[in-house]
């Protein structure tokens, strides 16, 4: 698996709607950059549903903030996009994200690849 394949297996988890308002290249942006920043020692410390669903919408705020940063919008005009259009398409891509990483010990091992050659 490549970090493409990666991409292409989230975008096709999203539900239909969502993905076609966010659009391919900012699911993407959101899967590198997710990639990049994965914080799997934090995610290994996670004991039952409840605290995975705390690292999703703590790493969704950070992915929020990263994503503000890079785009060059000012905190209101940004707000209004991620309310309505990125943070739920985040918080599904990590949910996903999530799960494929905790499915198997290789998922990892390819995070921990792809995070290096992201940085």
């Amino acid at each position: 698996m490549t970090l493409d394949d990666l991409r292409d297996r989230v975008w096709d988890s999203l539900p239909p709607l969502r993905k076609r308002l966010a659009g391919r290249a900012s699911v993407d942006a959101l899967v590198t950059m997710a990639v990049k920043h994965w914080e799997g020692e934090f995610l290994s410390a996670c004991r039952g549903a409840d605290e995975q669903g705390l690292y999703v919408r703590t790493f969704a705020r950070k992915l929020e903030r990263l994503c503000h940063a890079r785009s060059g919008k000012g905190p209101q005009e940004f707000g209004f996009i991620w309310m309505f259009l990125l943070q739920a398409v985040a918080v599904a891509a990590i949910q996903w994200l999530v799960n494929w990483w905790l499915e198997r010990n290789v998922h990892r091992v390819l995070m921990a690849g792809w995070q290096q050659e992201l940085t």
